[in-house]
């Protein structure tokens, strides 16, 4: 159980390696890309286009 948490810590800390940091980037990047959309077209009361792009980025 300890190793489980310590390669959690290593993840959540950037010390992972490089592709997994480029990851974790990238998906966070995205998901603050899509929310600002999101909401921008929710306010704009464009309510299909934000369900689009929410089900755009986020497939499924």
């Amino acid at each position: 159980m300890s190793q489980v948490l310590t390669d959690l810590l290593a993840v959540a800390t950037f010390q992972a390696g490089f592709n997994t940091t480029v990851v974790m980037l990238g998906a966070a990047a995205l998901g603050c890309a899509a929310g600002a959309a999101g909401t921008f077209a929710m306010l704009r009361r464009r309510a299909l286009v934000s369900d689009a792009v929410a089900h755009g980025t986020l497939p499924g």
